[in-house]
């Protein structure tokens, strides 16, 4: 009884995204990286069917890299994810003068400041990206009218289109990115809404 009489509730909220929202508003360095940042398979086989980094990693990646020669692609693997993912991804951008490997695993803030575009498919790094930095995400969704109701109404996948666009193949994917790159500001405002309407407490945790 003592205890439930002196107890106080502080507000907190999401640091990392926090941590995020300020380091973006004082960003003055350009921007120019395209960013695949899938999905990790590492503890997620029930995602297996409709994560990209297995069936569709190395195109994405490679369609990437062809159609914008001129940007860092960087790929972001997840930190603990397995070399026998990865290395066919490696290997088709050892090819391309302009491709990035970033293994900063969680220590994402200064690859998150060199990106104008993240490309993801159920990864939360797609929400952490766009919800700070007010820039869109390209979602990734190669099995899209298979998701079962439990993906489709999970927040991982209400929210895609409040934060960017859904692509279902390389060639929608790379159309996204473009008029993404084209047209931050479309983006924008949708995303600050999205941020006042699911972030408790966004810049002050």
């Amino acid at each position: 009884k003592r205890l439930a009489q002196s107890q106080c509730v502080i507000p907190l909220g999401y640091p990392s995204l926090d941590e995020g929202m300020h380091r973006a508003e004082a960003n003055a360095q350009p921007r120019s990286s395209i960013t695949y940042a899938p999905t990790p398979v590492v503890g997620k086989d029930h995602w297996s069917p409709f994560i990209s980094i297995h069936s569709h990693g190395p195109q994405i990646v490679e369609a990437l890299l062809r159609a914008f020669p001129e940007q860092p692609v960087v790929f972001k693997p997840y930190a603990d994810e397995q070399p026998k993912t990865i290395l066919p991804i490696l290997e088709i951008g050892s090819q391309y003068p302009n491709f990035v490997h970033d293994q900063s695993g969680g220590d994402y803030h200064a690859c998150y400041a060199k990106t104008s575009v993240m490309v993801s498919d159920f990864s939360s790094a797609a929400y952490t990206f766009s919800l700070a930095n007010q820039l869109p995400t390209i979602f990734f969704s190669h099995n899209e009218v298979n998701l079962p109701d439990s993906v489709k109404k999970c927040a991982f996948a209400r929210f895609r289109n409040e934060v960017g666009k859904v692509a279902t193949d390389c060639e929608e994917l790379i159309q996204a990115v473009r008029h993404a790159l084209s047209h931050p500001e479309l983006y924008r405002e949708k995303i600050q809404n999205i941020r006042k309407q699911a972030v408790f407490n966004p810049g002050h945790s």
